[in-house]
């Protein structure tokens, strides 16, 4: 120990010390593949130090063939396509090695990857309509006086038009809608001022940049029958400088509208927005203080996956859309993978013969089908995760649970036990049922897909744990204790 001034110790320790030395090759393997790790190699350390806690083992590979999530235990980006392109799953790494890493080469059929950063949550929208997050109309989001709108967001969109805020039915209760230009890279602004006919004014070309990483300001206000409209940037939300030039139309006011406030969409049945939008904020008077705050910070999974209440008070929902493929917007408090459900997937190499495991899987089932059955990981056969089928069942591995109530758009929890002849199948460790079984018909791993290139499932995921021996009911508990941990308590 050394001592550094009056009475305040120091202590040199061994760089590295309480790093498990498996975790520390695990991330040095995805560093040195290209990937990334979110969770950093804390984040590594903390998951091989609590699973091999829970199976007793000093090995990880002697109790996991397969552990796979984006968040904890990395990523690798691909090239992607359309929506995908830049934020494309090329590769997830299992913690057991290499032989369990899921891979998709193929850049239109890689899933989409929604990175996160922590301390940041974000709407992802989709440009797919029925696709925003909304709240209703009340007193505080109607007036008809002076507005001031604060954004910060990022999109790597480059055409096209994103509905960032709204107060617009498309049809006789009219206010305003802010949009993002891409081609353009300015805003452009519908307002009426009767409710139903419109106008629109555009910012200056090139003033709104892409992947900006901060804020911009617009203003409304009125004087003389004028409406003039400013527009601002800032990097740290403080100081703002003006840029471009001053729009002006002519306009009393803005008349106020029963409309909902949607954030993402123009409407809840057309145009969707491109973009990972960070906060907006509405404020009733030129640099007051907000009376409409969508931050997806105050979103909490553990009280609520489908709606969270501002800190100004209003109630936000989430709405996705029905389509039973396509890309989903969703509200991003952790890295993930999201399939489109048409081909998307990603498949591991050859593993060990398995016909006698348990398997663990945090998903969010977008779609489930009415008649037949999508793949959201699959194991050879019928032998992997299936939601659908006309009569509402979930199938795994050979067991077959019927459900009730809405099961989609919400983070799940399956896991089931499978010894080549019969299986249990648990929901969010509950509900167990039994069910019979036949021999797996291949040692890979597929997501999204049942590997052959069919049945794609149109899904969130986030963890994967496969377990090399069946768990014991304490083993069992103890994943999904910590799986739901590491997922912020969803489910």
């Amino acid at each position: 120990m050394i001592n550094i001034g009056i009475g305040i110790p120091f202590i040199r320790r061994k760089s590295g010390a309480a790093i498990d030395a498996q975790a520390q090759a695990h991330f040095d393997r995805v560093i040195a593949d290209g990937g990334q790790v979110p969770s950093g190699l804390s984040g590594v350390n903390a998951f091989f130090i609590a699973v091999k806690a829970i199976y007793g083992t000093s090995d990880i590979t002697t109790a996991i063939s397969v552990g796979l999530d984006a968040q904890v235990l990395g990523y690798k980006l691909g090239a992607g396509a359309g929506t995908t392109a830049g934020q494309a799953a090329q590769k997830l790494y299992s913690c057991s090695g290499a032989s369990g890493d899921v891979v998709q080469t193929t850049a239109a059929s890689q899933p989409l990857l929604l990175t996160h950063t922590t301390g940041q949550n974000y709407w992802f929208g989709s440009g797919v309509a029925g696709n925003f997050v909304s709240t209703p109309n009340a007193a505080a989001n109607s007036n008809n006086g002076n507005k001031e709108f604060v954004f910060n967001f990022s999109t790597n969109n480059t055409s096209s038009l994103s509905n960032f805020v709204s107060k617009d039915d498309v049809g006789s209760n009219r206010a305003y809608a802010v949009l993002y230009d891409h081609t353009n890279q300015r805003f452009a602004l519908v307002i009426t001022t009767d409710l139903t006919s419109t106008t629109v004014v555009n910012t200056d070309s090139g003033t709104i940049l892409r992947n900006y990483a901060g804020w911009y300001k617009l203003t409304f206000s009125f004087s003389g029958g004028i409406l003039s409209i400013k527009t601002f940037n800032s990097l740290d939300n403080i100081t703002y400088t003006e840029i471009g030039t001053t729009k002006t139309v002519n306009g009393n006011n803005f008349i106020g509208t029963n409309s909902n406030l949607i954030i993402g969409a123009r409407s809840s049945t057309f145009d969707g927005c491109i973009a990972k939008i960070n906060r907006i904020t509405i404020s009733n008077s030129i640099g007051g203080a907000p009376v409409v705050d969508f931050n997806p910070n105050q979103y909490n999974a553990a009280t609520s996956q489908t709606q969270w209440t501002s800190s100004t008070g209003e109630v936000w929902t989430i709405n996705t859309g029905t389509a039973a493929t396509g890309y989903k917007g969703v509200l991003v408090n952790r890295t993930i993978v999201q399939g489109d459900g048409v081909d998307d997937t990603l498949v591991s190499s050859t593993l060990p013969s398995k016909q006698f495991f348990s398997q663990h899987v945090a998903l969010n089932p977008l779609n489930i089908p009415s008649s037949g059955g999508a793949y959201y990981v699959d194991g050879g056969g019928a032998n992997g995760l299936i939601f659908g089928n006309a009569d509402g069942l979930i199938v795994f591995n050979g067991a077959e649970l019927s459900f009730t109530g809405d099961l989609e758009y919400r983070l799940q929890y399956a896991q089931a036990d499978f010894n080549n002849t019969n299986s249990n199948l648990y929901l969010n460790n509950s509900n167990n049922v039994n069910g019979a079984t036949g021999t797996r018909t291949t040692t890979s791993i597929a997501l999204f897909s049942n590997g052959s290139g069919g049945a794609f499932g149109n899904a969130l995921i986030s963890t994967i744990i496969s377990a090399i021996t069946i768990d014991t009911s304490t083993q069992r508990t103890n994943v999904y204790n910590y799986v739901r941990s590491i997922n912020n308590n969803a489910f």
